[in-house]
């Protein structure tokens, strides 16, 4: 209890002194209440006053405006004043002036009336008669000698006459130089007026020149309308004229020598493997080996070309990349253009040609006539008309060789955009291209034809551009393999009419002879063809028939190399994947064997492989080969290609590990050994 009540008494003591500083705390908030109070007055106090000092400055920067005005105009006032002053005082000098120059010609005039004597002396002269007739008066008046002096004064009177009827005369003479002076001001008016007549006149001249000019002008524009039909006629006709002049004259053994394509029969199946082979074996025949997975890849690429419409060859220079596409076209029967391309191509005008002002004519390049050619139909020739050979059921193609000597986004970049419109269009209603043919006529227009399949060679080095983003997505790069082994060639070989065609012949023999000998009847082959668009669109695939069991894994690897893709900032649209899939569908093995089959399974993959090189690696170029995007994106994807497909990876690993090394430090795929590997497999 004693504990308790000592506890008790400190908690009293304690609860005293915290009421004691509650109360001084509470002073304390009270102090501070009324100090906020006093400064919030006075910052009302600043504020108020703030306001009337921005009051007291606007009514001080009125009066400033005020002042500033009435300044400025009193110093404008003034300065007219003196304008006016000095306009004054200029009007009076000038005048002083003529007056000074009247005055300076009268004393000129005076001068010659006295005959060359000066004012002084001619006063001088008049001051002596004066003083001589005050004294000769004076004699009259004193009277001495008024007899004396009557003849004098008779003669003095005479000579004062004589004296009058001069001055009259110099009068007269003054007054005639005035009248000519008159007469003379009166000649300089008029030879002003009719200076202003003059400058009147050839004012209306200019005028009339000018509208005479307007009038030619018009009357041109009147004779181009005039004649505008017949010279786009012949404009067009330039453009129109053929590229190849072709015979018709069938040969000994029934086949024509040159002329339109051969019409496939009803039902007809022409063999694509014995087209291909016809074309590897004519090659071997002249005297250059091409690996026949390249062959094939390229006869493929062709056929993809509603979704990369041009194919891209690449690699070392001296491997064939100008000889495959020439080669392919003679054998196979294929109307072929190899076009250089030119450094300063900078538009689709350079490639084409342009309408030539001065010499008023169209300048069609070959390129544009071949086209031009390629998209007409064959007419004979007819009694009123002459005929034409026209291309249209022909497959031609048009080689760009070296097409990055310039950027193909400037001359080519219409074409890849049409091609883009062409896919899923019908023969009717084809996207063209625009050629102009001067000013105020109407574009002729050229269809872009599926029969028309375009290539393009290309070398890497310093001389030439790179390829953009929007070509790769529209084209198939094909690289060549450095040779291992130089072939040598002991007889070069002519390209003439008697092997061209060879492989449209022995497909055409073979298939023939097959079904000869199914009726057991003899067979004799007749000449080579040119092949027909029927034929090479049998050829094509309009739609890819792949389960998904077989399609989705290819699907998927693309997907994951995308993926490790996206670490570097590039990617694969749906366009890649779609001209992929196409491709594989397109690749002979794959269209000719059945669903499920090894041999399709084995095609498939080796086609596959193929886009991998030619439409997947071009987008890693210029990635580089060590820290994140090596972890990120190199390694993944050599792991996938290690791994491939359904187990079976691909044969890829030695040209990547070049593409890493060769590329100074930036990934640079420019090799094709797979190939070659492969083909030292089958031997």
């Amino acid at each position: 209890m004693e504990e308790h009540d000592r506890q008790l008494a400190e908690l009293t003591a304690l609860q005293q002194r915290i009421d004691k500083d509650r109360g001084a705390l509470d002073a304390q908030k009270s102090e501070l209440n009324r100090r906020n109070e006093d400064f919030n007055l006075e910052q009302l106090g600043f504020e108020r006053q703030r306001q009337r000092f921005e009051a007291h400055m606007e009514e001080k920067k009125d009066a400033i405006d005020d002042l500033a005005e009435d300044r400025v105009k009193a110093r404008k006032e003034e300065f007219e004043a003196r304008e006016k002053e000095t306009r004054d005082e200029r009007e009076r000098l000038i005048k002083q002036l003529l007056t000074q120059d009247e005055l300076l010609a009268s004393f000129e005039e005076l001068k010659k009336q006295l005959g060359g004597k000066s004012p002084q002396t001619a006063l001088i002269e008049l001051n002596d008669l004066r003083d001589e007739i005050a004294r000769i008066n004076e004699e009259i008046a004193t009277g001495a000698a008024t007899r004396e002096l009557s003849g004098r004064l008779k003669r003095i009177e005479n000579e004062r006459d004589s004296a009058q009827a001069k001055i009259r005369e110099l009068e007269e003479g003054s007054a005639g130089d005035r009248q000519r002076m008159l007469e003379y001001g009166r000649m300089e008016f008029e030879l002003e007026e009719a200076k202003q007549q003059r400058d009147q006149a050839q004012a209306l001249l200019k005028d009339a020149q000018g509208y005479q000019a307007e009038l030619e002008q018009r009357l041109d524009r009147y004779l181009v309308a005039y004649e505008k039909p017949k010279a786009r006629e012949e404009r067009i006709a330039e453009i129109e004229k053929p590229f190849f002049e072709l015979a018709t004259e069938k040969t000994s053994d029934g086949g024509l020598q040159l002329g339109r394509p051969k019409k496939l029969k009803r039902g007809e199946r022409p063999d694509e493997i014995a087209w291909l082979n016809g074309i590897y074996d004519a090659c071997e025949n002249y005297g250059l080996h091409f690996n026949p997975r390249l062959l094939k890849a390229f006869h493929t690429s062709l056929k993809t070309a509603e979704w990369s419409p041009i194919t891209v060859l690449a690699g070392v220079s001296g491997t064939g990349k100008s000889e495959l596409p020439r080669l392919y076209s003679h054998f196979g029967g294929i109307y072929f253009a190899s076009i250089p391309v030119q450094p300063n191509w900078d538009s689709k005008e350079s490639m084409l040609g342009f309408f030539n002002s001065i010499d008023n004519r169209f300048d069609a390049e070959s390129i544009l006539r071949f086209l031009a050619q390629s998209q007409q139909a064959w007419r004979d020739d007819s009694e009123d008309k002459i005929g034409y050979p026209g291309l249209s059921d022909a497959v031609c193609m048009i080689l760009l060789d070296e097409m990055n000597l310039a950027h193909p986004e400037l001359y080519f970049a219409e074409f890849l955009s049409k091609f883009e419109e062409r896919r899923g269009r019908d023969r009717d209603h084809l996207p063209a291209i625009d050629v102009k043919l001067g000013t105020g006529m109407d574009p002729y227009q050229i269809p872009l034809g599926r029969n028309m399949l375009w290539a393009g060679t290309m070398n890497q080095d310093e001389t030439t551009k790179s390829l953009s983003d929007k070509v790769l997505d529209r084209s198939i790069v094909m690289y060549f393999p450095r040779p291992t082994e130089l072939k040598r060639r002991k007889k070069v070989n002519s390209l003439d009419e008697s092997n061209r065609g060879v492989a449209n012949r022995s497909a055409e023999a073979l298939l023939r002879k097959q079904e000869a000998l199914q009726r057991n009847e003899s067979y004799e082959s007749n000449g080579g063809e040119i092949l027909h668009i029927d034929t090479w669109n049998s050829w094509k695939v309009d739609e890819t028939d792949f389960t998904d069991e077989e399609i989705l894994p290819y699907k998927a690897f693309v997907e994951e190399m995308n993926e490790a893709l996206g670490f570097v900032g590039r990617a694969i649209g749906h366009r890649v994947w779609q001209s992929v899939e196409y491709y594989m569908a397109s690749y002979p093995e794959v269209r000719l064997s059945e669903r499920d089959s090894k041999e399709r399974a084995r095609a498939m993959h080796i086609a596959f492989e193929d886009q991998i090189v030619q439409k997947i690696m071009p987008k890693l170029r210029g990635i580089d080969t060590a820290g994140e995007s090596e972890k990120k994106c190199i390694i993944p994807i050599k792991n996938l290609l290690l791994k491939g497909v359904k187990d079976v990876p691909f044969n890829l690993d030695k040209d990547f590990e070049l593409a890493r090394r060769l590329g100074y430090g930036q990934f640079v795929w420019q090799s094709a050994e797979y190939l070659k590997e492969e083909s030292d497999e089958d031997e």
